[in-house]
């Protein structure tokens, strides 16, 4: 199947673990710009929470299709949560996505989508460095017109991920926390369409510290009043949990500065 055309000028996108207080973003960017001087990044984050591919998913899931099809984008976040060195590349959306097998593609990609491994030498160190570059050149190769099967071999995804599904308990779902952002809103892995289904019709009740309660859903900010609490389904149409003016993980008792352990966190939903 013939590859996307790009526009005319490549975009390219980052989503990593690798933070903004070191030199290893500018490593990733100066490995595009060196093979691509007229290239556009952006950066959908470089503060994931270090090794979360859960969060790192959320958000590549979350922006990546507002971009114009043939974009490529850069997983790097969780790079060293395997054992599985190999560099891969998916065509999904008529975008180009490029990761390694550590989770991401098991929960951000089509189960039966084809993924192909970057042919590198034997003596290639999967170092961060040697990762950028190689991808910057795989995507140089693309934006010439040349087919992903010229420079990759067939690969089939090795490493599993924990399940986060959501549990369903009688009258109760227990959902997990995706992630906190900086407004301390808390991203559940709920859907609207989960949601409608579980729900079948029901009343709801959200359950804060001391015992205070969420049971409608709202539309935005501007349905409550400031200091109040609220739920909506957000622009990657996941359930979001906040406060107008607050803060909505404290009062579920998440502590700030421990989100490394989000994919523990739960909330739970109760149906009557």
């Amino acid at each position: 199947m013939p590859i996307v055309l790009l526009q005319s000028v490549a975009i390219y996108t980052i989503t990593s673990d690798l933070g903004k207080e070191n030199y290893l973003t500018a490593i990733v960017k100066g490995c595009i710009y060196e093979r691509n001087p007229s290239a556009k990044i952006i950066e959908i984050s470089s503060d994931v929470v270090a090794f979360d591919v859960y969060q790192t998913t959320y958000l590549f899931k979350s922006a990546y299709h507002y971009f114009p099809k043939g974009t490529h984008h850069f997983i790097l976040s969780g790079l060293y949560n395997t054992d599985f060195q190999n560099l891969l590349i998916a065509e999904y959306d008529g975008h180009f996505i490029y990761f390694t097998d550590n989770g991401f593609a098991s929960l951000a990609l089509p189960k039966d989508i084809k993924i192909g491994a970057v042919k590198l030498d034997n003596q290639f160190s999967f170092q961060i460095g040697n990762i950028a570059k190689a991808f910057a050149e795989a995507s140089f190769f693309i934006n010439k017109g040349t087919f992903i099967d010229a420079f990759t071999t067939p690969y089939t995804l090795q490493y599993q991920p924990i399940d986060i599904d959501l549990i369903v308990r009688n009258n109760e779902l227990v959902a997990q926390v995706l992630f906190i952002d900086r407004f301390k809103n808390v991203v559940i892995n709920l859907t609207k369409d989960e949601f409608e289904n579980y729900r079948n019709g029901r009343n709801f009740t959200i359950e804060f510290i001391g015992k205070e309660k969420i049971n409608a859903i709202s539309n935005s900010y501007s349905d409550v009043t400031h200091g109040r609490k609220l739920c909506f389904f957000n622009n990657a149409g996941y359930m979001e949990l906040a406060v107008r003016g607050g803060n909505a993980s404290e009062l579920f008792g998440f502590e700030t500065g421990e989100q490394v352990d989000d994919i523990y966190k739960t909330i739970k939903i109760f149906f009557e």
